[in-house]
């Protein structure tokens, strides 16, 4: 009968869609495989970059240290110049005017 013919057909793209549904599910899976193996690859390359940025911090503050040190020690030299630059003026004119002759 058209009723039955009409049930068989319904049942059949019913069937039809679930399969499509079922071959659609097994396209997301494995899209989502695919994606949790790029995510972990993004995470190592993430955790790679955060270690070398905290090194390279690191190194910016050794280096800042060791400005400090060199600038001191030039800013040390410099006013034991100038004291003794100082003392040279007051004690003998004459040897201040042959060191001038000399350079």
């Amino acid at each position: 009968s058209p009723l039955t013919f009409w049930a068989l057909l319904q049942v059949t793209v019913m069937g039809f869609r679930g399969l499509q549904i079922s071959e659609n599910a097994k396209r997301i899976a494995s899209l989502l495989d695919g994606m949790q193996g790029d995510m972990e690859q993004f995470r190592r390359s993430f955790e790679t970059a955060t270690k070398q940025v905290r090194h390279a911090g690191q190194n910016l503050e050794d280096a800042g240290k060791q400005l400090d040190k060199v600038d001191s020690k030039l800013t040390n030299i410099r006013s034991t110049q100038i004291e003794n630059s100082t003392e040279s003026l007051n004690s003998d004119p004459l040897s201040v005017q042959e060191r001038l002759i000399d350079e």
